[in-house]
């Protein structure tokens, strides 16, 4: 049985599209080429799902979350709750909080998801102590799919800023520091320079120093 020509991909890009109007059938098994200008090529299998018409993924109360939260948020408390809603009979969705993404590093997401059974939202909460001075934004992608033969999913971002707070005590670079001056030396000869740095960042890094007592 020669079947129409459902699918049509753009040869530059890989999308994949609709190329003829879809019925009578539950999937569509196709095979893909790729090949280079040097007539060598490789092929994969791609299998379409036809879903019916009426099952519909389920449609998030916003498209994106933006959160702000300091650095010292505790363990398991709650920084948003996101929702999403199925148009179809059966309301219920279920919720997976997919790897975020850390800006050039490495760092695993410190956030975990939670579902609120009253009302079929979810809540994100601190899974991990955060450090302003290590990740300072991250980008969490939120997935959720409705409860059907065929399961449809959609997804929301959320966007949290980690502020800063003044968690880090300055510390001087030794332990003590000793000096020698000359006795009778004039006013506003030196004497030694002390160091201390601070973890913190901004003004909550800015070291003043003072002299608290003279020990003779």
């Amino acid at each position: 049985l020669l079947l129409p020509a459902y699918l049509h991909i753009n040869p530059n890009t890989g999308w994949i599209y609709v190329n003829h109007p879809i019925s009578q059938t539950s999937r569509i098994n196709q095979q893909v080429l790729a090949s280079d200008g040097g007539n060598r090529s490789s092929s994969v299998e791609l299998t379409v799902i036809i879903t019916n018409v009426h099952n519909q993924p389920p449609h998030w109360d916003q498209p994106e979350y933006w959160v702000t939260v300091p650095e010292n948020t505790v363990r398991d408390a709650k920084i948003v709750t996101v929702k999403a809603t199925s148009p179809l009979g059966d309301p219920r969705v279920t919720y997976n909080l997919e790897e975020g993404l850390v800006p050039e590093t490495n760092m695993p997401v410190r956030f975990y998801i939670k579902p609120n059974r009253v009302d079929s939202s979810a809540s994100i909460l601190v899974a991990e102590n955060l450090d302003y001075e290590m990740t300072r934004f991250f980008t969490l992608r939120v997935r959720v799919q409705n409860v059907a033969a065929v399961p449809l999913a959609s997804f929301s971002t959320v966007y949290v800023n980690v502020t800063d707070v003044n968690d880090n005590v300055p510390f001087f670079l030794s332990s003590t520091y000793e000096a020698t001056v000359p006795e009778g030396a004039q006013i506003g000869t030196s004497v030694a320079q002390v160091s201390a740095t601070d973890l913190d960042s901004g003004l909550h890094g800015m070291i003043h120093y003072t002299i608290l007592k003279t020990f003779l």
